[in-house]
Order: C-alpha cells, then sequence, then structure tokens
C-alpha cells in the first residue's frame, strides 16, 4: 500500500512520538495516604475511599492534560 500525504491516512499520523505519562502512581499514593489519615481518625475504610478518589481525579488530570 503506498503512502499518500494528502489522504486521510497522512493526516492522521503523528510527527512526533509521544509517550503517555504515567498517573496510576497518584492513585496508589492516594490509598495509602487516604488509610494513614483515616486511621488517625479512627474511619479507616473512608479514608481508603477518599484516598483512592483524590488520587484518580489527579491521575485522570494527568490523563486529560497529556491528551492536549
Amino acid at each position: 500500500m503506498a503512502i499518500h500525504f494528502g489522504t486521510w491516512q497522512g493526516l492522521w499520523m503523528a510527527n512526533e512520538p509521544r509517550s503517555p505519562a504515567g498517573g496510576g502512581i497518584f492513585i496508589v499514593l492516594g490509598s495509602f495516604g487516604g488509610v494513614i489519615a483515616g486511621h488517625a481518625f479512627g474511619q479507616t475504610s473512608i479514608g481508603l475511599v477518599c484516598g483512592v478518589a483524590v488520587g484518580a481525579a489527579i491521575a485522570t488530570a494527568i490523563w486529560w492534560f497529556g491528551r492536549r
């Protein structure tokens, strides 16, 4: 198959390869931090859920801004 830069195949090709940023570490750190903070207040499960939610929000923000 010949490559034609004026067709849709050529328009969708990226000029520079981008490596995606990893945001999964924030989910792990959020869960650990949430468990530690929740343990300090006697609510370990709620701390875990809140930590995972905050970590997932940060990871989603990294993914979202990395797409631009």
